[in-house]
């Protein structure tokens, strides 16, 4: 088995996703916005990450996918995109990507039960490597379960944080654990959540 092929299978969702994170990041975005859902009944996993950066050079979309093409002077690219491309096409799903100035979407869209698709993973620990960086971007992000949605958003974080920054070691923990439980929530039954309600 090709090393790539190898790696897209080992590589838990939730490391691609940081991929697309940190592309962002490098690009000098201020402002991510990430979009996850899931449907059990059309078995369905979509996820669509926004960011504000200066996009790619015109004409760059496709090349963007070339685990050779890098520039610092447009965004790092390396070997997340083309991973992710050949992980969506290997579970027959579909991948786009968009960019212009001020704006860069990147949208995934695979069937959910393939059995060759990767776990999420830990998608806490992805988002805290993007808020834990000096000058993190305002990330938001919205994760959607049958119906059932979690929605985080930095601009809102002094409640959580008690006004601590959230690169200091109490708020961190703090954010993980707010982060894990939202979305361990999206996973209970309808009903469990609707006598916890009561």
């Amino acid at each position: 088995m090709p090393l790539r092929q190898a790696a897209s299978r080992m590589r838990e969702l939730s490391l691609h996703l940081l991929d697309l994170l940190e592309n962002a990041c490098e690009a000098g975005a201020t402002e991510i916005r990430v979009h996850l859902e899931e449907n059990t009944g059309q078995d369905t996993l979509e996820l669509v990450v926004v960011d504000n950066g200066p996009g790619l050079p015109q004409g760059a979309n496709e090349q963007a996918f070339d685990p050779f093409f890098t520039s610092r002077r447009t965004r790092h690219v390396g070997l997340g995109l083309p991973l992710v491309k050949q992980l969506v096409e290997q579970v027959g799903g579909s991948i786009s990507l968009e960019s212009e100035p001020g704006r860069t979407e990147v949208r995934l869209r695979v069937p959910r039960s393939h059995w060759d698709l990767p776990p999420l993973g830990d998608i806490p620990a992805s988002l805290l490597a993007v808020l834990l960086r000096e000058g993190a971007p305002r990330l938001i992000y919205d994760h959607v379960v049958d119906g059932r949605r979690f929605h985080f958003d930095t601009a809102d974080l002094g409640a959580q944080l008690a006004g601590l920054p959230p690169a200091h070691a109490s708020a961190a923990v703090r954010l993980r654990e707010y982060l894990r439980a939202g979305i361990a929530s999206l996973y209970t039954s309808r009903s469990s959540t609707a006598d916890e309600s009561k």
